[in-house]
């Protein structure tokens, strides 16, 4: 008896699990290897280092990016998309190219960050022309 009763709570605990809403993180994270002297290589968006900005995405480039990726990332209400592209140049940079929804505009849009520095991308309000 106290066995199936687990089992009814464990699956309540599943199905709420699976029913919530999945909540954006505000950071994509590569572990880090050997050869990044384990080191974390990340994309975060944050709050505005810049005037008139809302958010600003920083990307900290070290050597443990396994291929191109695609995904998205979330400051409060706002998500962008953001795409790494791995070992563009010869000297092994990364591109990040950043993707914010209509009604904002990402500047620079793209980025290319060496291994073991940073670079930053700065979303606004677009406002027309």
């Amino acid at each position: 008896m106290i066995a199936c009763t687990w089992r009814k709570r464990a699956f309540a605990v599943a199905l709420l699990a699976l029913a919530a809403p999945a909540h954006a993180s505000d950071m994509h994270i590569w572990p880090g290897t050997l050869s990044s002297m384990h080191r974390d290589a990340w994309v975060r968006i944050g709050p505005p280092e810049t005037d008139g900005a809302m958010a600003t995405v920083t990307f900290q480039n070290e050597m443990v990016h396994p291929g191109h990726e695609n995904f998205e990332i979330t400051f409060g209400d706002l998500t962008v998309r953001c795409v790494v592209a791995r070992n563009v140049t010869a000297n092994g940079a990364e591109e990040l190219t950043v993707e914010p929804p209509a009604g904002y505009a990402a500047v620079p849009r793209q980025i290319l960050v060496d291994e073991k520095t940073s670079g930053r991308v700065h979303i606004y309000p677009f406002l027309g022309m």
